[in-house]
């Protein structure tokens, strides 16, 4: 006897019990994802327990319903209930819910492995794929028994229900799923593309934004520092916006060009840290999308899989971003397009989780290993982002905003191009944080820049250009040291020196104002055209992820700690401790006077400014005097 035959002649079921057993099995697997996504670091992280469970039960519901659709077919294609069409059309049915059951069981085998032994399916290369392909298919002829045994069981159960009732028992399930799908809020995007109604501007200028890695100001001798590490900004900078005093708004990437791009605090979006996305409106409102709305293409040379502003959920933001289209995944497209964001990203992390390990297993294409790459490589080097911008230069059509992150000052150990404060030093023995080798990686940007700069000039395009150069935060992820700003308009325009504070969240208000363009009232940033008051305050933030004691707990969640910096006095406060640490900015321009009561001022401004992202305060109301006595305690 065939196996075929033997598995129809097991699998004796009615299309009542197959149709339960596909919804039992659709919502397990909708569990083991959903326990995975809410037990780690993730984007539900920051949102309620209600709003997890909607999730799961949309999820759940929506896999059901897919998979009810197929075996609805297959039940209409069988015809009368004895014949052999009919017991064939079965047995094809139950390999739907074995299909789901045995992927579950593949994805669990994969996180046992890869967390406790740091092995799993991503690791594996070449031939060893083929084991994996193997377990999979076992897995799933191992569901397709047990979901047999399990069917006729109900069928058991069922039968002892009178066939009216058990109809209607059926009928309502599946009314309840597909209600559950119907009723969830369909995303209102109209309101939201009032941001990117606009006109095609005259003159406009290339936009090149340079973010850095963990570039410090006390090592740019743009600011004074010994060493000649930045000569080609020292020139553009006579003709430039020098903010003397700049700080970010975040001690991470991740959240801090997110607010360059946004004009926005990261306490305003609550996205501070990987694997945070923007939700709601402010996945629409952002600074690329405005400039696209006005004619020009916008393209990002972030990190993939960690700084791309897809990943991040900005929605219609940059055409193109590392090397891929952004718009190439029509699945996302469809929906971030109609869900409301938890939901849609649930569903798309959860597809592709399934997609990439069995694409990767039966070798159609290559999964990605997330972490390795981006702790420990740029896939897309950084001469070679200078490369593909000025290719984009050569061949575009429209005016050009591009965001080129600059990993060359990254790590503590770094490997410049020429060595100059490192000569003599061998790259491969070099100590972790050696100051000469990050000094050369400086000047290997600078050197590089002006190479950019200097095909800007033969293209005749330097004066119809905007050049900045900002960095994301300090080095050693710290949001207490000042940060090359620097802004170079056409023709040198708006030329001068900012001696008051600045912030990353200022870089897009900036652009705008230039452009001649409304600067949105969603923008918590300040134009750099206009006048900065020395006293005023700058807010940044330390991130905190799920895997520390106090992570991703209320009333802060995400947020470790939060800084408000007044003239060259920075006022840093603990928020798992809720303890003080202050201290003066090192290297500060024309210091200021905070004025009295500055340690009260401070903490006002930061629950001030906590309570306007949303967040409750009442825990630093109600212990306000222990913090204010506790400052530099251990």
């Amino acid at each position: 006897m065939s196996i075929r035959s033997r598995l129809q002649k097991q699998c004796s079921f009615t299309w009542a019990s197959l149709m339960l057993t596909t919804i039992i099995t659709a919502f397990l697997f909708a569990l083991s994802e959903w326990s995975f996504m809410v037990t780690k670091p993730s984007f539900m992280s920051a949102i309620s327990f209600l709003e997890k469970l909607k999730v799961l039960l949309y999820a759940g519901s929506l896999i059901s319903f897919l998979c009810l659709v197929a075996i609805l077919l297959l039940m209409g294609l069988s015809g009368n209930e004895k014949n052999s069409r009919t017991r064939y059309m079965k047995f094809v049915g139950i390999i739907v819910p074995s299909g789901v059951l045995g992927t579950m069981a593949l994805l669990l085998v994969d996180n046992f492995t890869y967390t406790v032994f740091n092995f799993g399916i991503v690791s594996v290369k070449g031939s060893n794929k083929l084991a994996y392909a193997v377990l999979f298919c076992v897995l799933v002829y191992l569901s397709l028994h047990e979901l047999c045994r399990l069917s006729e069981v109900l069928d058991r159960r069922i039968s002892k229900i009178p066939q009216k009732k058990t109809r209607t028992a059926l009928v309502s399930a599946l009314f309840l799923i597909a209600a559950v799908i119907v009723i969830t809020p369909i995303r209102d995007q109209s309101k939201w593309y009032d941001t990117y109604e606009g006109s095609i501007l005259q003159d406009r200028p290339h936009i090149f934004l340079f973010t850095l890695e963990a570039t410090n100001a006390t090592h740019v001798s743009l600011y004074g520092y010994e060493r000649e590490t930045t000569p080609f900004l020292e020139e553009l900078g006579d003709s430039s916006i020098v903010a003397l005093n700049a700080f970010t708004n975040s001690a991470n990437t991740y959240g801090s060009v997110a607010s360059i791009l946004t004009g926005k605090y990261p306490t305003s979006t609550r996205v501070l840290n990987a694997p945070d996305i923007f939700r709601g409106q402010d996945a629409y409102e952002h600074l690329p999308g405005i400039l696209r709305s006005h004619g020009y293409d916008a393209i990002q040379y972030g990190v993939e899989n960690f700084l791309d502003a897809s990943k991040q959920g900005l929605i219609n933001s940059f055409d193109e971003g590392n090397g891929r289209a952004y718009n190439s995944s029509i699945y996302y497209t469809f929906l971030s397009g109609k869900l409301p964001t938890d939901i849609a990203q649930f569903l798309y992390e959860t597809g592709n989780r399934v997609i990439d390990r069995l694409r990767h297993i039966f070798f159609m294409k290559e999964m990605t290993n997330v972490m390795e790459d981006v702790t420990t490589s740029d896939r897309m080097g950084s001469i070679e982002k200078l490369t593909r911008a000025l290719y984009e230069v050569d061949h575009s059509e429209n005016p050009l905003f591009i965001n080129i992150h600059w990993m060359g000052t990254h790590d503590k150990k770094l490997f410049p191009s020429e060595q100059v404060f490192s000569a003599g030093k061998d790259p491969m023995t070099q100590e972790e944080c050696d100051i000469d080798f990050y000094d050369d990686a400086i000047l290997d940007f600078d050197r590089q820049l002006e190479r950019f700069y200097n095909e800007l000039v033969a293209r005749d395009l330097a004066d119809n250009s905007i050049i900045i150069i900002a960095t994301d935060h300090g080095r050693g992820w710290v949001v207490d040291q000042r940060l090359p700003l620097l802004i170079h308009f056409p023709g040198g325009k708006f030329s001068r020196t900012i001696t008051g504070n600045v912030q990353g969240i200022d870089i897009a208000p900036t652009i705008l104002d230039y452009l001649q363009l409304e600067i949105p009232e969603w923008m918590d940033g300040a134009s750099l055209l206009g006048e900065i008051p020395d006293d005023r305050p700058v807010f940044s933030i330390h991130a905190c992820r799920g895997d520390n004691d106090n992570g991703s707990s209320p009333p802060f969640y995400q947020l470790d700690g939060l800084a408000v910096t007044i003239c060259d006095d920075m006022y840093n406060l603990d928020l798992r401790r809720l303890r003080f640490r202050t201290h003066e900015m090192e290297g500060y321009f024309y210091p200021c006077e905070a004025g009295g009561g500055a340690l009260e001022n401070a903490l006002d401004l930061i629950a001030e400014h906590l309570s306007a992202g949303g967040y409750d305060i009442a825990v630093l109301e109600e212990n306000r005097g222990e913090i204010l006595m506790r400052e530099g305690e251990d």
